[in-house]
């Protein structure tokens, strides 16, 4: 790894412009690019949330630490007298910092405002009005060049501001002051709005031009300066100007009617930002080396696992595009092997994240797929490759289906009808020849159950394996059929009758019963495993039990309730089993405690 940055398991570490931040579970460390820490932060915010807690300037960068903000430079000092200030909040804007201390509302607060570079622009202390363009500060009526350092004109009556301009007013005249080139360029007698927020009908000297303001979110520093005056989509040589749609009519002098389209005089928004882009994808991006012959550039992370490291890569495609590319790498950055993208279904429909799944034997790189579920049970079907984590492969075929289960994996391999069954630690258990339908894993956690379709004679059956893969019980069983899972205990539907028969897993006996329903009952004042069995609409209570007799009418179930009762309700310390002639109270033990049948 980097010079002094190691990471744990768990922990992410993300390259941006000016520095490096590592995302851990109690807190986020700042390191400059060649490795130093500069601070740390318990602050919220994540990878989505970065400014929550820092915020990187050119020359500077701001981090909350505890519950108060500090600028530091990229060598770690700090760059402001703490004793004076704590700040309690911080916004930026381009290339200012706003700290606020105690009091904000609105455009007035209780603070001070620095620069990209550290230097105090608005000292400490009480200030209304303020906004922030560019290199441009506007705070108590005043416009303050920050980088000629000095203050353009006296206090102002009133200033509004109109995209990348704004207009300020003095002793009944208007001036428009330029964003761009931080000059007042112009003085006008009035100003209206046109059809809509971009255009502003301009008066002086009893003629009208129109003027466009632009939104200053669409462009950046990288873009072309405005020179003077070029905000002047009409001149101001007209007596009228006259919005109608989309079009607009200005009439000179003399009379004459000039027609407009709008799109005609608003900037080509859409194109200076492509340029802008485009520009930005031309510099050189920051880069960092993470391991012998990998590096990272601005935007890439990499994440710590326990036995891996997933580095994530940003490629643009364009634009307006981006494309993330996963590489995995052991601990001692050797490559492994390269994934797709999983989209992600419920809460987070729609959002990519690395596809892998990984054991403490083996990593699963699969390709791209969207998610989706069955169940509880987590499905992808796509190709997978199994590397070991010194980067040799588990299997020399391809996984086509990988079905992650409770404690379990299913491997369906490609082009053949077999599977592997793997445990929640990656360790192979055994193969499954055949197409299967549905393989369970007991609730006893001791035998699997599969429904296969043999390839031989496609005889679809009902089969149980021990853990080490030897079938100890199959049935011919059509999928659709009934069944229930009481730990060693597998009652299935009789195709007959429709009457559950119940087979004993650890000894092998096959008891054909009368049962229509089984359903577990939880006791209110009893840890014991209870269930409920139905048979011709008559209710009765059995306990689960490890032991087995053979005098017990069910295999593994010792009676409480006969099979007798219209319904049987749990009490406090009782039970109540009701039928058409009375009920009778039972103890948890099946003990008669009372009745009020004749």
């Amino acid at each position: 790894m980097l010079k002094n940055i190691e990471l744990s398991v768990g922990e992410k570490m993300v390259v941006y412009e000016k520095a490096i931040v590592v995302f851990g579970k109690a807190e986020k460390r700042i390191y400059n690019l060649n490795g130093k820490l500069i601070g740390k932060s318990q602050g919220k915010g994540d990878e989505i949330n970065l400014k929550d807690f820092c915020i990187f300037f050119d020359k500077c960068l701001v981090i909350r630490e505890d519950t108060y903000w500090k600028i530091f430079d990229y060598e770690g000092n700090v760059i402001y007298d703490q004793k004076t200030l704590k700040i309690e909040k911080c916004f930026h804007n381009e290339k200012w910092l706003r700290f606020i201390e105690r009091k904000e509302m609105g455009q007035d607060f209780i603070g001070a405002i620095y620069s990209e570079n550290g230097e105090c622009i608005l000292p400490y202390g009480e200030h209304k009005n303020v906004v922030i363009f560019r290199e441009t500060v506007f705070a108590n009526k005043r416009i303050y060049d920050a980088k000629s350092k000095k203050y353009i004109g006296d206090k102002w009556d009133s200033i509004y501001h109109f995209g990348g301009y704004s207009i300020a007013k003095s002793n009944g005249k208007y001036y428009v002051y330029n964003h761009y080139t931080r000059a007042l360029e112009m003085s006008i007698d009035a100003y209206t709005y046109g059809s809509d927020l971009s255009l502003l009908k301009v008066y002086k000297n009893n003629f009208c031009g129109l003027m466009q303001v632009r939104n200053t979110s669409y462009y950046s520093e990288s873009e072309i300066k405005y020179k003077s005056k070029e905000y002047l989509v009409l001149p101001i040589v007209y007596k009228k100007i006259v919005f109608y749609g989309d079009d607009i009519f200005a009439y000179s002098q003399e009379g004459i009617k000039e027609k407009y389209e709008r799109k005609q005089l608003i900037g080509r928004k859409d194109e200076n930002k492509k340029n802008i882009v485009e520009k930005k994808k031309s510099e050189k991006l920051t880069e960092v080396e993470v391991f012998e012959g990998v590096s990272l550039k601005e935007r890439d992370t990499i994440e710590r696992y326990e036995k891996f490291f997933l580095v994530q890569k940003i490629t643009d495609k364009d634009y307006d595009k981006k494309i993330t590319e996963y590489f995995y790498y052991d601990l001692n950055g050797k490559f492994i092997g390269k994934s797709g993208w999983l989209e992600l279904s419920g809460d987070y429909e729609g959002m990519l994240v690395p596809n892998f799944l990984a054991t403490s034997k083996w990593l699963a790189l699969g390709g791209n797929e969207v998610e989706s579920y069955f169940g509880r049970t987590y499905f992808a079907e796509f190709g997978w490759t199994f590397y070991k984590y010194d980067g040799s492969k588990v299997f020399d075929f391809i996984i086509e289906r990988l079905e992650k289960r409770e404690g379990y994996y299913v491997l369906k391999i490609k082009d053949k009808s077999e599977s592997i069954i793997c445990d929640q630690d990656g360790n192979i258990l055994f193969s499954i020849k055949g197409e299967y339908k549905l393989i369970e894993l007991s609730e006893s956690k001791r035998y699997f159950i599969a429904h296969i379709k043999e390839s031989s004679n496609n005889q679809r059956k009902f089969v149980i394996y021990n853990l080490e893969g030897k079938r100890i019980f199959e049935r011919k069983f059509e999928y659709s059929r009934r069944k229930k899972f009481v730990e060693d205990i597998i009652f299935y539907e009789d195709e007959e009758s429709g009457k559950f028969i119940e087979y004993d897993v650890k000894t092998g006996r096959i008891v054909h019963t009368e049962i229509d329903e089984v359903d577990e009952i939880e006791l209110i004042n009893s840890d014991k495993k209870m269930y409920l069995f139905e048979s011709n609409e008559k209710l009765g209570l059995y306990e689960y039990t490890s032991e087995r007799c053979d005098r017990d009418k069910f295999v593994g179930f010792r009676e409480i309730i006969p099979m007798q009762y219209d319904d049987i309700i749990d009490g406090i310390e009782c039970i109540c089993a009701e039928s058409g002639d009375g009920e009778d109270i039972y103890g948890y033990s099946g003990d008669l405690i009372c009745t009020t049948r004749s």
